[in-house]
């Protein structure tokens, strides 16, 4: 399965479920550096999305 998060500045984050916190805790190191969210906070805003839309 995979997991999908719109970001608010207009990524948009998809990942497979086993790598997705971490890619998403990624971005927001790189581009948000005063944000920080639980993995339990990332989950709530992902989507599930089918696993072609992944790459």
């Amino acid at each position: 399965m995979a997991l999908q998060l719109s970001c608010p500045c207009g990524t948009r984050i998809t990942a497979y479920d086993d790598d997705f916190v971490a890619t998403v805790q990624a971005h927001l190191a790189a581009e948000h550096p005063d944000r920080a969210y639980s993995e339990d906070e990332i989950l709530a805003f992902a989507m599930p999305v089918d696993d072609t839309w992944v790459g």
